[in-house]
């Protein structure tokens, strides 16, 4: 994660000043054509940029598409052709409120200059409003996995049923001190991971072992439960394990092989540390492109339009570890 970095020193530039050398050195032989990409030039800029203004931190992609997402869901009612400025204005918005609350001077309809109070002032400072305007927060915000997306009724209400799958009833016997009588549950379909990642269902993600923190290992989301006895409460979640194959040195560099198991593991959500990018095995797999139709909103009216979706062979498991995703740093043996 070394983009995320406050600070910089000498061996931090030159470490990544290797790793995007490695990184266009395999994309020239694996995949000449991505080099002609945007974000492929751009790499080649990031230690001089390093260098000229400092570090990186506002500037990494996981933080804009983080308030992007939030800006996204404002506008309700986009009339789809004007995206950038909408996007813009609400910007503005953003910039207005985060200079409004921290205290900055502003004109009142009575052409006085005024500002905010005190405890507003106050307000602005905690944690919890900093990470809403996506405010760096000095590392002194505490993050904590947790289970969300809960499954609900048509009425949106939470659905909670009683514990009968043996599987889920063994894994609550592990991690409870009681012996219920009567088990109640309800399940999740995502995952915010240890470092504050979001994991939907299907999605792969790096745990470490309960017992040994030192061990880690790498699975695929299935689902999780927040589990309620008479007197305990705790969330598990469900992965399906993949195994570790010896490296694959085809594309000129040692890239991690893994075969997705059938074997499932239950384990504690603190334990999920982050996701990860895997890359599956599609010249090997047989995968081809086909043609669909999907039917989407256009000027409130709804439109069948015709996709290329990349199709991915089911009876194929194998998959490579995306390593030079800059944001994704594992170790993984």
């Amino acid at each position: 994660m070394l983009v995320n970095t406050i600070e910089f020193d000498c061996r931090d530039i030159e470490v990544i000043d290797n790793l995007i050398e490695e990184y266009l050195e395999a994309l020239k032989e694996a995949y000449p054509s991505l080099l002609s990409r945007v974000k492929s030039h751009l790499s080649s800029h990031i230690v001089e940029d390093i260098k000229t203004h400092g570090p990186l931190l506002g500037y990494t992609e996981d933080a804009f598409e983080k308030m992007h997402g939030r800006i996204r869901g404002q506008i309700f009612q986009e009339n789809h052709h004007a995206r950038s400025r909408d996007t813009a204005h609400s910007f503005i918005e953003m910039e207005i409120l985060t200079h409004v609350i921290s205290g900055g001077y502003f004109l009142n309809k009575e052409g006085e200059w005024v500002q905010a109070s005190s405890s507003v002032r106050k307000l602005s400072v905690k944690n919890e409003v900093k990470s809403f305007l996506c405010q760096r927060t000095d590392g002194t915000e505490i993050k904590k996995a947790a289970l969300i997306k809960a499954e609900r009724s048509e009425n949106r209400k939470m659905v909670i049923k009683e514990v009968t799958d043996d599987e889920i009833l063994n894994a609550a016997l592990v991690y409870s001190t009681e012996t219920s009588s009567k088990w109640i549950m309800t399940s999740y379909h995502a995952v915010k991971c240890q470092n504050g990642d979001l994991v939907n269902r299907g999605n792969p993600v790096y745990c470490q072992n309960e017992n040994d923190s030192a061990k880690k290992y790498v699975g695929l989301f299935n689902e999780g439960y927040h589990i309620k006895g008479d007197q305990e409460r705790f969330q598990i979640v469900k992965v399906q394990l993949f195994e570790i194959l010896p490296m694959d040195e085809r594309m000129g560099f040692p890239a991690v092989k893994l075969k997705l198991s059938n074997n499932f593991k239950f384990i504690k959500v603190e334990n999920v540390l982050q996701n990860l990018c895997l890359i599956h095995d599609c010249l090997y797999g047989g995968c081809h492109k086909k043609e669909c139709v999907q039917t989407v909103r256009v000027e409130q009216e709804k439109t069948d339009i015709k996709k290329c979706i990349w199709y991915h062979s089911p009876l194929n498991m194998i998959y490579y570890l995306n390593k030079f995703r800059f944001s994704q740093d594992v170790k993984i043996c």
